[in-house]
Formats: C-alpha cells, structure tokens, sequence
C-alpha cells in the first residue's frame, strides 16, 4: 500500500490506456460464463475483481453480461482514475484482499487475475477466506495466476522492497471440499502455448463453490 500500489499503476497506466484489448484472462472468463446460462442470464448478478486496478477488465464483463461489477485495488490513483473514466458504471474501492468491505455471499463471481502472488504471506490465508466469504454458494470462483510446481519467493524488479511469490494457489480452494475444479487451462506470460520455462507458465482455473449439503456426505 505504501510503496508499490500507485507505483504499479503509474508505471503501466501508458501500456493499459494504448492496449486495444482486455486480458487473455477476461476473455477466458467471458467465454466460461457466456457458455454456462442462457443468454442475459448473467444479467443483474454481481461480480467482484480483487486486484481490479482502475477497472477496465470489469467494464468489458459488464457491457457484455450486463452484470453489476465491483472492484477493490489497493492503488488509490488507480480507484480514483476509474471512476472518472467510467463514471461510477463499475463499483470501485480502495482496500486489500485480506479485508473485503463487503458483505458475505454478496457475490455469484469472484475474479483473482494475478492478486494472489502479490499477497504478503502474513495475509495469506486471510485472502483465502475473505474471497470464501463473499462468494455465494453455486458461484464461480477464477483464479488466474502463475502456476509453478512449486513455491518461488522472488524479488520485485521494480521494488526491492517488495517480494512476489508464485505457487499453485488453487490448491488452497481445493482444500475445501465445498470448491470443485470445473476448468483449468495452463498457457505462459508470453504466448498462449505452454512454457517449457517453469517461471513463465499461467493457469486459468474456474472453481466452483458447492452448497455444503452437497459437499459432504451425511453419516
């Protein structure tokens, strides 16, 4: 919050305005729940991005599913950058993932696009139950981070001060017995092919949150 946060936008906010598209992610997202329900299904349900920066990604999810999106982003100048641009169309707030401003089973779609390996480890495990608390039972949980068959601690090239771990975080969800892996899909940082370089590969997971009646077996 104090060193990194309007660090990171203001360093990719030229990038961000120029890019003509969204994310490989949000598009992947878009297509698992336009492939889900009946067209404009989606419509009047709330979407929640953790690590939203200015809320671009849930601007496209909103035009095309007609959904209420909501973004939280730890960047003050990010948050106030979009609310500007899209006129309070999407919900933003400033704040970090361990403590969500919002209240519980709020929401049918909680997106984590590259959030996790940013979390201080302290924090953790706080991220994981937070998005467990706001996400409803029968909602979808995407997870889209880097995917590496074990746990790195690496140094920020642009903060030294600040440290980013990469792990196959969908293995906390999974713990859970009410989370059900319905979609994973591994690509790499620079192409949508895998990556033989273990530092580059990405996976996109899409869980699902079980009602608990029909995660557990009655004995």
């Amino acid at each position: 919050m104090d060193s990194e946060a309007d660090a990171w936008f203001f360093r990719n906010k030229r990038y961000l305005e120029e890019r003509l598209e969204v994310s490989e992610g949000t598009k992947r997202v878009l297509e698992f729940l336009e492939g889900q329900k009946e067209p404009g299904s989606w419509t009047g349900k709330n979407i929640l991005e953790i690590g939203a920066c200015y809320g671009y990604n849930l601007k496209y999810l909103s035009d095309r599913l007609g959904t209420t999106c909501y973004g939280i982003e730890p960047s003050a100048a990010a948050i106030n950058y979009g609310k500007e641009k899209y006129n309070g169309v999407i919900h933003l707030e400033q704040g970090t993932s361990d403590d969500l401003p919002y209240e519980s089973e709020k929401f049918d779609v909680v997106i984590m696009g590259f959030c996790m390996y940013w979390v201080e480890r302290k924090y953790l495990m706080r991220t994981v139950a937070e998005a467990d608390r706001v996400l409803k039972e029968n909602g979808y949980l995407m997870l889209i981070d880097f995917d590496t068959a074990m746990p790195y601690k690496r140094v920020n090239v642009h903060n030294s001060e600040v440290w980013t771990y990469k792990m196959q975080y969908v293995n906390l969800f999974l713990a859970n017995p009410q989370y059900y892996l319905v979609n994973k899909t591994n690509y790499s940082d620079n192409s949508m092919a895998f990556s033989e370089d273990i530092q580059e590969r990405i996976s996109f997971n899409v869980l699902y949150k079980e009602k608990i009646e029909d995660a557990y077996v009655r004995n």
